[in-house]
């Protein structure tokens, strides 16, 4: 998924699922965003060139975020925030420019 003006996917509410193996590559915002109580797995999924964070979860979102690569990022590459309460584990950052966190 190129080239999105928003985030090229949005999971909300309570929603759940599987995010794996795909590119987000160049969007002008988040590659991934997970908000409110949602709680995916995102797993094995190649991020590269995001404006935003690669990955934003926010809110009292959960989930997984397991073996990413998130790369050359303009900002920062993985994102929680708020009460998110996230897995996050076997991710490769490197190259973005900011950096990573909580």
């Amino acid at each position: 998924l190129t080239g999105c003006k928003k985030a090229a996917i949005m999971i909300r509410g309570y929603s759940q699922g599987c995010v794996r193996e795909n590119r987000f590559e160049a969007n002008e915002s988040c590659g991934v965003y997970v908000s409110e109580s949602a709680c995916p797995l995102l797993e094995r999924n190649e991020l590269r060139g995001h404006t935003m964070p690669a990955i934003m979860v926010k809110e009292k979102a959960a989930g997984i975020v397991r073996g990413n690569l998130i790369e050359g990022n303009l900002g920062i590459g993985l994102l929680l925030c708020d009460t998110a309460s996230t897995l996050v584990e076997g991710n490769e950052l490197r190259d973005n420019r900011k950096k990573s966190g909580t």
